[in-house]
This record gives C-alpha cells, structure tokens and sequence, in this order.
C-alpha cells in the first residue's frame, strides 16, 4: 500500500492528506464517516486505504517510539460499533507512533487487544528499543454479510528493511 501499490490499485479514487490528531484538535476527515476507495496519507508517515464501503482495508508505515495522542472518545464509540466485549482498538499503537483518530481504530475482541496484539506491538517495540528499523503493512479483511468489525488481520513487518513472515490474527 506504500506508493507503489498506491499507484497500482485501481480501486484508488482519491487520496487525502490529513494531518493526525492531537488532543483537541482532531480532523473531521479521519474521524467520522471515511471515503470510499481512497487513499488517506496523514503527516505521521502512515497510509491507510479504503474499500468500497469506506472502511479502512490497510494501513502501512515505519513505526517510531513518538508516542501519539488517545482519543478516548473514539476509542470508545468504535469498540460499540462491534460485538459485545469489542474495544476500539488501535491499528498501529498510539505508543508506536499511531493516530488516536478513528480512521486508526477498529472493534476489537478485548483478549485480542490486550492479549495477543499487545504482544505482537510489544515485539516490534523491543526491535525498535534494540535499534532495528521497523515497519507495519496490516491488511484487514471483514465477513461478507458486512459491518465494522474486521474479521481477520494480517500484520507483516519489515524489520532492518527485511520482511517477516505474515501475523495473521482471526476474531
């Protein structure tokens, strides 16, 4: 989803830049309703792609230990959009250098957020802490009777500029 992919997917009908948010001052145009087919390029170095139903389908970046600002309210109105017990989970951690807008969260199991997830961010925070260049492309996909709610990520990080194999998580 980085430029090159960008340039070949024709499913891309805009692209946006937006600055990321910080504490009262978030943008409308990653916080509330998101383009169909479109590409959404904020200031932080992340990229996030839409699909048909303007839902985020990838988010690709380096990740940094800058940490970014929670939208607590976001965070909140997301994780009821799911199924009972969801949170609004962050795609890429606001420790990693993630937005705290809504178009970087999406309903997440709680044991998936606080379990697994964390361990997978928590992994990738020891290869930065250790030196290690380090970046994210996550692709989401959701069931075919629709919703918010993803139903499989597939996370794969480039350490040192190097791929690893794909993360694939199921909820």
């Amino acid at each position: 989803m980085g430029a090159g992919h960008l340039e070949t997917d024709g499913s891309i009908q805009n692209v946006f830049q937006v600055p990321a948010g910080s504490k009262n001052n978030w943008s409308r145009a990653i916080n509330g309703s998101l383009e169909p087919n479109a590409a959404y390029k904020l200031d932080n170095g992340y990229v996030y792609v839409t699909d048909t139903a303007g839902r985020v389908k990838g988010v690709e970046g380096e990740l940094s230990l800058s940490k970014m600002d929670r939208n607590a309210h976001q965070q909140c109105v997301v994780g009821k959009c799911g199924n009972a017990g969801d949170e609004g989970g962050h795609l890429i951690a606001a420790s990693l250098g993630g937005a705290g807008d809504r178009i970087n969260l999406v309903p997440q199991a709680s044991t998936l957020n606080r379990g697994d997830w964390k361990a997978m961010e928590n992994h990738l925070r020891r290869a930065i802490d250790n030196g290690q260049s380090v970046s994210v492309k996550i692709d989401l996909s959701y069931p075919s009777s629709g919703g918010s709610r993803p139903n499989r990520f597939q996370v794969t990080p480039i350490i040192d500029g190097k791929p690893r194999p794909p993360i694939i998580f199921n909820q």
